[in-house]
């Protein structure tokens, strides 16, 4: 219902939802309710019902309420059972139009209706908070965040909430993406599956049903599961909403300003208060550090105010590369020619999106929620900022795209660690602190776990459309190039009309990458040629690895032109060989 979506069984009008349950101490049901839209006329109600009955003994009337205009929103409904704790129960919803029939009369009936008019979200039945209750998780991702960006890494964002969950909690200093695109490496952090496992190979893709996801293992554990989202290409078409009971759809601006995603979540709190007996699975994601680098104007001035005046957007001589015509994902650039004014862009963006963690977890707090919980920070990937001439984007397998930020906080550790760990040991992790002792997510390992320190682990990471795969392992760092589309880089060239285009240089095919990190941290030395003894163990170990794929296949998903074109002014237009028009 608009952008707030919830798991939920469809039923028609006195077609009762039944299900048998032990009541425990302090009992209470809980449901939001709806009714689907052009089922109710204007100016009418319906009755809610709700019934229970004991074995041997007859059914009675446990709560009643009157709905009216629920076709644009879900309303909430609890209903006191606290008079029946310890006893096994049936319990029956139901919605009537009119007088109530009798529920025997109507289950007498055989007929089986099959119009949904009205929608039950996530019926619970409720009761006195356990002792050992699990604790709440919180999971955020934020989009094209460096690894070297935030504060706590001693980056040029001033980040003072991560900062302060850094300073609690556990930091992973060596962090390595999956992939370097949004959708392929949620769908991994979700997951703990490879993209060669899921087959979510770019932003054009949906999570095949056949992935289990960390909402699905937490749900079973008892979890109540929510996510918020600021992306479409996150969102339920694309198959991101699996095993989540709640899910809040991006907003037509959110991918612009998280604001609107920390608004969703405020309006869900008092809900979730009333629910507080079950732990929370919270997924929020914010996608501020991306391009376009538009942080809110009051926002800005109060960031120049208080770390400096921003830098102007021209510089003599220019400090990034001069161009006439810009592909769409780099229209915010046009004009500009100094680096330090898009690069202060990001930063302000990075300190935006800590603002509104900030922000969130006071109303969770606020909420009476988050007395015990487990945080995980980390991002999907980083951003090109100028380096190996890559500009404001996150293609190609380097450093600054594949290393991310990776906080965990609550988990009763604290320090730096500096081993090479993976993203797709989050959703193992996290459900290890969710008591999911025996169980395992993908490929992951439980980052709360002590590693040998002789131990060597090599991380794997693959470029979105299958065009590089490539290694953290020990000292060194390795890429190899598997398609003939890969391309990197920037060149400016002057076309027909006399106008300063880019052009994105070519990688072909078999071209490889290595590099010695503990004695080039930079990147700076293509070890590649007088190392060919490395490169074909390596080769070796990626033949393997890729021979252990599970081989899901992810189907290209429904799109309009418009979401099409959204998508390539986000710069993902390459991942799907789709000719977007350049600006002029």
């Amino acid at each position: 219902l608009g952008r707030d979506a919830r798991r939920a069984w469809p039923a028609d009008w006195d077609s009762p939802l039944i299900a048998d349950v032990t009541l425990p101490r302090d009992a209470r049901l809980s449901v939001a309710v709806a009714t689907v839209r052009g089922s109710l006329p204007a100016g009418t109600s319906v009755q809610l019902l709700c019934e229970l009955r004991e074995a041997g003994k007859g059914w009675r009337s446990m709560g009643k309420r009157e709905l009216k205009d629920a076709q644009d929103r879900w309303q909430p409904w609890v209903v006191d059972l606290s008079a029946f704790a310890g006893r096994e129960v049936t319990l029956a919803l139901r919605a009537v139009q009119g007088t109530p029939r009798t529920l025997p009369a109507v289950l007498s009936e055989s007929r089986q209706s099959k119009r949904a008019r009205v929608l039950w979200a996530t019926p619970m039945v409720l009761g006195e908070p356990i002792k050992d209750r699990k604790p709440d998780i919180v999971l955020v991702t934020l989009d094209t965040l460096r690894g070297d960006e935030p504060g706590f890494a001693g980056g040029r964002a001033p980040t003072p909430f991560l900062d302060r969950l850094a300073s609690e909690g556990l930091v992973f200093e060596s962090a390595w993406s999956s992939t370097n695109s949004t959708q392929p490496s949620h769908a991994s952090i979700l997951t703990g599956l490879a993209l060669q496992d899921h087959g979510v190979v770019d932003n054009y893709s949906a999570v095949p049903h056949e992935v289990t996801t960390l909402a699905e293992e937490l749900r079973e554990r008892g979890y109540h599961t929510v996510a918020a989202v600021s992306q479409p290409c996150l969102g339920l078409g694309c198959g991101f909403g699996q095993g989540f009971d709640q899910f809040l759809q991006p907003a037509s601006d959110s991918h612009l300003d998280g604001a609107s995603t920390l608004q969703g979540i405020e309006a869900w709190c008092e809900e979730w208060s009333a629910a507080g007996e079950r732990p929370l699975f919270l997924w929020l994601h914010l996608y501020d550090p991306h391009t376009p680098y538009v942080p809110p104007d009051d926002f800005m001035q109060s960031y120049a105010a208080e770390h400096g005046p921003i830098p102007p957007k021209h510089a003599d001589p220019a400090s990034m590369p001069i161009l006439d015509v810009v592909p769409a994902d780099m229209e915010f650039l046009l004009g500009t020619t100094n680096i330090e004014w898009a690069r202060t862009q990001y930063s302000a963006g990075v300190a935006y999106a800590d603002l509104l963690l900030e922000r969130t977890d006071k109303a969770l707090r606020d909420a009476g929620l988050l007395s015990r919980a487990v945080w995980a920070v980390t991002a999907d990937h980083g951003e090109s900022l100028g380096e190996r001439n890559s500009w404001f984007n996150h293609r190609g397998l380097y450093p600054e795209v594949t290393r991310v930020p990776l906080i965990l906080n609550g988990l009763g550790t604290s320090g730096s660690n500096a081993e090479p760990v993976s993203t797709l040991d989050i959703a193992q992790t996290l459900l290890q602190a969710a008591g999911g002792s025996s169980a395992t997510m993908g490929r992951g390992e439980n980052l709360n776990d002590t590693r040998a320190p002789e131990s060597k682990r090599t991380i794997w990471f693959e470029h979105a459309s299958n065009h590089q795969v490539g290694c953290r392992s020990g000292p060194w760092y390795f890429v190899t190039t598997i398609s003939d589309d890969m391309s990197f880089g920037l060149e400016v060239v002057v076309d027909e009309a006399g106008r300063k285009v880019p052009q994105l240089p070519n990688v072909p095919k078999g071209t490889h990458f290595l590099f010695n990190l503990e004695q080039d941290p930079e990147l700076t030395a293509n070890l590649a040629e007088s190392e060919p003894d490395v490169v074909d163990a390596f080769l070796r170990e990626l033949q393997a690895w890729r021979a252990s794929a599970e081989g899901m296949r992810s189907g290209l998903r429904a799109m309009t032109p418009e979401d099409i074109a959204e998508l390539g002014a986000l710069g993902y237009a390459d991942q799907l060989k789709l000719d977007v028009p350049e600006g002029d």
